[in-house]
């Protein structure tokens, strides 16, 4: 979080961007746990909150990818060419979160050992979730740990940025916190679900002229061999949160989208 601070600062003194933040998703609960939170500065703070049992009700039914988990077919590194069908494709990558202490493998789905995963959505794992304070019941506790240092928090609900009320909340939050509100142009962009297939990410994308687009249905589908990923165009789907941008040399072709 220190480094990403840094770089962040560095951007916003260049005059690349205007405003960062740091984002506080699971609680840090080791020895240094106190002196941590008392170097953050709080004194203009978000809290996003969830009533408890949609929280459970999300973490069981939430899909998962193991952090360590690798997924190769063969020579392919993870990732899909244009004529496959992603729900099809990627439907094989999904695993939720068990509550037992051993691990379902299977040698075609690509999980290794050293992750307890399962391929549906288990009610039991709820006794897990309870338990796991870094993850989900950490509201309190991460409360009292910034307290000193806050002075002007803003309440919203989960609920306030899904769907058509996402963007309202948005312009909420940009008249608050003093950021440029979003155009209404892109409110349509607003109203989008980004976590569907957000722990896929990072991926890989290829591209080639071979390809037909899957929704084109063409009778003959080009077969996957080592010839054919060689000589594609290989995009890299990821976020910003993603550690690996910091470390590989990639190309950002974000701007070309204008988003």
């Amino acid at each position: 979080m220190f480094k990403e601070i840094i770089s962040l600062n560095k951007l916003k003194q260049s005059g690349r961007i205007k405003h960062f933040y740091l984002q506080l998703s699971d609680l840090v609960l080791d020895d240094d746990t106190k002196k941590l939170y008392s170097l953050i500065d709080a004194s203009s703070a978000l809290h996003i909150v969830r009533d408890p049992i949609s929280v459970l009700k999300g973490v069981a039914a939430l899909p998962h990818r193991a952090e360590l988990l690798k997924v190769e077919e063969d020579f392919v590194p993870f990732g899909m060419f244009l004529h496959q069908d992603p729900f099809a494709h990627f439907s094989k990558h999904i695993f939720y979160m068990n509550h037992g202490l051993t691990m379902n493998t299977d040698k075609q789905s690509g999980v290794g050992e050293g992750k307890e995963m399962d391929f549906l959505p288990d009610i039991n794992s709820t006794e897990w979730w309870l338990l796991n304070y870094e993850q989900t019941f950490h509201d309190g506790i991460m409360y009292q740990l910034l307290a000193p240092g806050l002075k002007n928090i803003k309440l919203k609900q989960t609920t306030d940025f899904v769907g058509e009320k996402c963007f309202e909340s948005m312009c909420e939050l940009a008249d608050y916190f003093g950021f440029e509100r979003p155009k209404q142009s892109d409110r349509w962009l607003f109203e989008k679900r980004v976590s569907d297939l957000k722990h896929l990410t990072p991926m890989k994308l290829y591209a080639n002229k071979s390809c037909p687009l899957y929704t084109e249905q063409k009778s003959k589908e080009p077969k996957i061999n080592k010839e054919l990923v060689e000589n594609s165009i290989k995009i890299t789907l990821t976020t910003r949160f993603d550690g690996t941008l910091y470390i590989l040399p990639e190309l950002d072709i974000s701007s070309l989208f204008e988003l």
